[in-house]
């Protein structure tokens, strides 16, 4: 997530310190109310509750796997633009 913080004249700690509010806050908080949606959805009986935690978790974790594959993504694309 630091490489699409952009730079605006922010020192690298700005930077990391914005990306880490992120991470930290930011995408749970997204997570929460992302899942609250999908979280009503019916499914074997299971009450809200439990539905909404494990919702909560796996749209955490997609979020997730959906910035790891950016980072990669970006990180090929400085290779090879330097290369």
């Amino acid at each position: 997530m630091y490489s699409f913080v952009p730079l605006n004249n922010q020192t690298v700690y700005e930077r990391f310190t914005e990306c880490l509010l992120a991470f930290i806050i930011g995408f749970p908080i997204l997570c929460f109310i992302l899942s609250l949606g999908f979280s009503m959805i019916p499914y074997r009986g299971l009450s809200f509750g439990k539905k909404y935690v494990r919702t909560t978790l796996l749209t955490l974790y997609i979020i997730h796997i959906i910035m790891f594959a950016m980072m990669v993504i970006d990180l090929l694309f400085i290779l090879f633009l330097f290369k």
